[in-house]
């Protein structure tokens, strides 16, 4: 039974709660696990050996773009999938990830030249596999995803993330395998994920070489169209970064993006691909729509810029207790990195509502835009060293956000005033309880790094609890106070008691 057919008295907003708790617990499996790994790699490989892979993952990016983001997007806007399309998305997906399979391996030695990296023109061609495993697996995603099955696309990336780097990769690092420690594993995640998606999904019935929808063709380029000009604004860290800086600086680069992406991919891509999948089954229903948006970017936007704000703060202490002290370097830089956290999560929340209207062309132009953007903030910023490549993304972030929101605006049936609200109120919110941080911070500063980023990361959580239960409604907002007491109300299921001091009421 297609998902999207399921009952009217289902609440959208259940729907998507229920998808976002499982993608956020196969995220946070995801972060916990590539944590601990990293904590180990980190003291058993070099930053050189970090920075090839990094250089590496600039082809599977370029891959992964154009295979995923050209197939996974139209299939789950998409109100009504026949059998004749899935089988041609899965025919031309596996093609398609072939014939960039083969082009990578031919371009593998003038990219080891461009990056002027010794050693990586095997790895790189070992590593390119990698592309059509991807392109198999995308129109299975693709399916789930549509019919809300993320409990299956959760498991699927947490079994094989956990087996290939947590495994393997510290077994292999641990041998002296060097470099062919993070490929080998790559590569086994990808064939892990592609068999258990594609168990859960099924695998096509025959071979069609045709996809007839004209809609989905022109989707499926604009798609691919986004995806090419999203890689190119992603990686272009990378390519910069690694031919300015060599191998040392893009593994020291590499490790702070890793951290930010880390952060990214928990909270920010679980909401993405849950409320665009939402979306899309309610795209005609412009008040449903509208409500939702403003609520997901109301309750959202306040954490994101607590987060961001927070780990920017605390650089220091996970830098030194993840990576150990050789890599110290990127503190500053992971720092800065972190400032654009909340422009980067909350902008994908405004670009999920531009592809569940299907305004796949208009997303392709921002995606353009957005790599302008970072090009520009990279290059002017790269003279002041990889502090400054940071502080141009940075800026880039936040300069995009601004052009997403005000895009978003033109779908919705929202105010200047209710947007504005929305950003002073998340804004004032992270920064009381940012204040209270960096306070406490000063006043224990003598008793050392640890102890001190310690108290004030606990005197953030307790101000911002304390705030977020004892600020008035009519401070808050109505969407604050919905998500308010949707948690206070599944505290009183848990406890069996209300909190007190407030009501506790249950809100669909």
């Amino acid at each position: 039974m297609d998902a999207r057919g399921e009952s009217s008295g289902d609440s959208l907003t259940r729907r998507l709660g229920t998808g976002v708790g499982w993608l956020m617990i196969g995220r946070l499996g995801l972060a916990l696990s590539g944590l601990a790994s990293s904590v180990v790699l980190a003291r058993l490989m070099s930053p050189r050996e970090f920075g090839m892979m990094a250089a590496i993952t600039v082809v599977l990016f370029l891959g992964n773009a154009l295979t995923e983001g050209g197939f996974v997007s139209p299939i789950i806007q998409r109100t009504k999938v026949d059998a004749d399309l899935r089988n041609a998305v899965f025919s031309l997906s596996a093609i398609f990830g072939l014939v960039l399979g083969a082009l990578a391996a031919a371009a593998s030695p003038w990219v080891a030249g461009f990056f002027r990296i010794e050693g990586l023109e095997w790895p790189l061609l070992a590593a390119v596999v990698i592309i059509p495993i991807k392109a198999m697996a995308a129109p299975a995603i693709g399916l789930l995803m549509r019919d809300h099955r993320y409990r299956e696309v959760t498991v699927a990336a947490l079994l094989s993330n956990i087996f290939a780097y947590s495994i393997v990769a510290i077994l292999l690092a641990a041998l002296g395998f060097g470099i062919w420690a993070l490929v080998i594993p790559s590569i086994l995640a990808a064939l892990t994920e592609l068999v258990l998606v594609g168990r859960a999904a099924g695998p096509p019935r025959k071979f069609v070489w045709r996809i007839t929808d004209r809609n989905f063709i022109s989707d499926w380029r604009a798609s691919v169209s986004s995806g090419l000009l999203n890689w190119g604004a992603l990686s272009s860290p990378n390519v910069i970064v690694g031919r300015l800086f060599g191998a040392d600086g893009l593994g020291l680069y590499s490790r702070a993006g890793s951290l930010f992406s880390m952060a990214t991919q928990l909270f920010s891509t679980t909401v993405e691909r849950v409320m665009f999948s939402g979306l899309s089954g309610v795209q005609d229903d412009g008040e449903r729509v509208t409500l939702l948006f403003r609520r997901m970017l109301s309750v959202l936007l306040p954490i994101y810029v607590t987060i961001g704000v927070g780990l920017a703060i605390h650089a220091e202490p996970i830098i030194r207790i993840l990576f150990g002290s050789q890599w110290l370097a990127a503190i500053p830089v992971t720092s800065v990195l972190f400032l654009a956290f909340s422009g980067r999560a909350s902008y994908k929340i405004s670009e999920s509502l531009a592809l569940s209207k299907g305004r796949f062309n208009g997303v392709a132009f921002r995606q353009l835009l957005y790599l302008v953007l970072v090009s520009v903030g990279l290059l002017v910023g790269s003279p002041h060293g990889l502090v400054g490549v940071a502080s141009g993304f940075t800026a880039a972030i936040w300069i995009f956000y601004v052009v997403s929101v005000l895009q978003a605006r033109r779908l919705v049936n929202l105010s200047w005033a209710s947007i504005a609200f929305v950003h002073v109120r998340a804004v004032g919110i992270a920064g009381v309880g940012a204040f209270a941080d960096i306070a406490v911070i000063w006043s224990f500063s003598r008793f050392g790094w640890l102890l001190s980023h310690g108290a004030g990361a606990m005197a953030l959580i307790i101000v911002l609890a304390v705030t977020m239960s004892l600020l008035p409604d009519r401070i808050i907002g109505e969407d604050l106070v919905w998500a308010r007491r949707r948690i206070f109300s599944l505290i009183k299921i848990r406890t069996g008691r209300p909190v007190v001091g407030l009501p506790v009421v249950s809100v669909d």
